[in-house]
């Protein structure tokens, strides 16, 4: 009888939790106001979409552009990868230094770009085994890391360095990526 009870719940408790993607405009594009330039270097990206990648050119001041678009990074929730296409190939080095400590381009044996794996996340470069982000698994919070930068080669040959600050709005709302950029 127990079992029974909870199979019956189980519909509404579906419906009360929603998912995180409740605003997510409908035939996935993006909206106008993705991306909000906060000061000078930082840069809010919403990334809530679950389906959607928001594609950034780094090189137009971290405008918003569409994947057809030469652009740099694309940013889906917690998830940052770089352009691999066959056009221009954007390439990004792992810098264990804070966004401000970091002053000189690394040499170029350590850049490297977004791998095809069978996992999404093992491939990308700012996931892979040593992410952007610290997780708490008790309370299923991302924290970025302070001494974690990325140089960022863009398909125009400048190097960015890019930090991600943080993953959630002043409410606490994941999916809201807070990046520095700033370029060398």
């Amino acid at each position: 009888m127990k079992h029974l009870a909870l199979i019956t719940c189980l519909p509404i408790l579906t419906i009360a939790c929603g998912t995180d993607n409740d605003t997510e405009s409908e035939g996935g594009s993006a909206s106008s106001n993705t991306i909000s330039q906060l000061a000078i270097d930082e840069f809010l990206v919403d990334s809530t979409s679950e389906a959607d990648w928001v594609f950034i050119d780094l090189d137009e001041q971290a405008n918003e552009v569409d994947s057809t678009s030469p652009w740099d990074i694309a940013i889906q929730r917690y998830r940052v990868k770089l352009n691999t296409g066959a056009n221009a190939e954007t390439t990004a080095a792992v810098i264990d230094l804070s966004h401000d400590d970091v002053v000189e381009i690394p040499t170029a044996d350590v850049f490297t770009t977004d791998q095809v794996t069978t996992n999404i996340d093992d491939g990308l470069v700012f996931l892979g085994d040593s992410p952007w982000y610290d997780y708490d698994s008790s309370t299923h919070i991302l924290r970025s890391k302070e001494q974690r930068s990325y140089i960022v080669k863009s398909n125009n040959g400048v190097d960015f360095v890019v930090s991600v600050v943080d993953y959630y709005d002043d409410v606490g709302t994941p999916g809201f990526m807070k990046f520095k950029i700033k370029s060398l």
